[in-house]
Protein backbone atom coordinates (compact mmCIF):
# COMPACT_ATOMS: atom_id res chain seq x y z
CA UNK A 1 0.00 0.00 0.00
CA UNK A 2 1.55 3.26 -1.12
CA UNK A 3 1.09 6.38 1.17
CA UNK A 4 -0.03 9.32 -0.19
CA UNK A 5 2.02 12.36 -0.34
CA UNK A 6 0.48 15.96 -0.10
CA UNK A 7 1.87 17.94 -3.27
CA UNK A 8 4.39 19.71 -1.24
CA UNK A 9 4.47 18.27 2.14
CA UNK A 10 5.24 15.25 4.13
CA UNK A 11 2.48 11.95 4.34
CA UNK A 12 0.52 11.85 7.00
CA UNK A 13 2.38 8.96 8.40
CA UNK A 14 5.76 10.55 8.09
CA UNK A 15 4.32 13.34 10.35
CA UNK A 16 2.75 10.70 12.73
CA UNK A 17 6.39 9.14 12.87
CA UNK A 18 7.71 12.66 13.90
CA UNK A 19 5.16 13.44 16.24
CA UNK A 20 6.07 10.22 18.31
CA UNK A 21 9.53 10.42 17.72
CA UNK A 22 9.23 14.36 19.50
CA UNK A 23 6.71 12.65 22.20
CA UNK A 24 9.32 10.34 23.15
CA UNK A 25 12.59 13.19 23.80
CA UNK A 26 9.59 15.10 25.57
CA UNK A 27 8.84 12.74 27.64
CA UNK A 28 12.37 11.39 28.31
CA UNK A 29 13.33 15.24 29.17
CA UNK A 30 10.44 15.76 31.02
CA UNK A 31 11.77 12.67 33.24
CA UNK A 32 15.27 13.82 33.46
CA UNK A 33 14.36 17.11 34.90
CA UNK A 34 11.84 16.02 37.17
CA UNK A 35 14.29 13.40 38.46
CA UNK A 36 16.94 15.98 38.87
CA UNK A 37 14.87 18.57 40.33
CA UNK A 38 13.61 16.03 43.35
CA UNK A 39 17.25 14.78 43.68
CA UNK A 40 18.26 18.58 44.42
CA UNK A 41 15.74 18.99 47.07
CA UNK A 42 16.26 15.83 49.14
CA UNK A 43 20.52 17.03 48.41
CA UNK A 44 19.32 20.74 49.96
CA UNK A 45 17.19 18.87 52.86
CA UNK A 46 19.91 16.56 53.64
CA UNK A 47 22.06 19.77 53.81
CA UNK A 48 20.13 21.64 56.33
CA UNK A 49 19.92 18.80 58.49
CA UNK A 50 23.80 18.43 58.53
CA UNK A 51 24.19 21.99 59.52
CA UNK A 52 21.61 22.58 62.11
CA UNK A 53 23.80 19.10 63.43
CA UNK A 54 26.77 21.22 63.12
CA UNK A 55 25.76 24.22 64.61
CA UNK A 56 24.22 22.38 67.72
CA UNK A 57 26.76 19.78 68.37
CA UNK A 58 28.86 23.09 68.58
CA UNK A 59 26.35 24.83 70.90
CA UNK A 60 26.09 21.61 73.15
CA UNK A 61 30.01 21.54 73.11
CA UNK A 62 30.57 24.90 74.71
CA UNK A 63 30.51 25.22 78.60
CA UNK A 64 28.03 27.65 78.73
CA UNK A 65 25.40 26.10 76.19
CA UNK A 66 22.70 26.11 79.25
CA UNK A 67 23.86 29.18 81.52
CA UNK A 68 21.09 31.02 80.75
CA UNK A 69 18.96 28.59 81.70
CA UNK A 70 20.35 28.07 85.09
CA UNK A 71 20.51 31.46 85.77
CA UNK A 72 16.96 32.11 85.09
CA UNK A 73 16.19 28.86 87.34
CA UNK A 74 15.04 29.49 90.64
CA UNK A 75 17.15 28.76 93.48
CA UNK A 76 15.35 26.27 94.95
CA UNK A 77 15.65 22.58 95.25
CA UNK A 78 15.06 20.22 93.07
CA UNK A 79 15.92 23.00 90.43
CA UNK A 80 12.84 24.41 88.67
CA UNK A 81 13.11 25.60 85.49
CA UNK A 82 9.33 26.25 85.20
CA UNK A 83 9.56 30.04 84.55
CA UNK A 84 12.12 29.61 81.41
CA UNK A 85 10.04 29.62 78.54
CA UNK A 86 11.14 31.29 74.43
CA UNK A 87 9.57 34.54 75.63
CA UNK A 88 11.41 34.94 79.06
CA UNK A 89 14.54 33.01 79.17
CA UNK A 90 15.99 34.93 82.04
CA UNK A 91 19.62 36.02 82.02
CA UNK A 92 21.40 35.32 78.95
CA UNK A 93 25.18 34.72 79.33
Amino acid sequence: MQTAHFQKGYSLLEVMVAISILTIFALAATTFITSVQTEMASVKRKQSIEEYSEILRISLLSNSSCDWQLAAATASSPLNLTNVTATNPGVMA
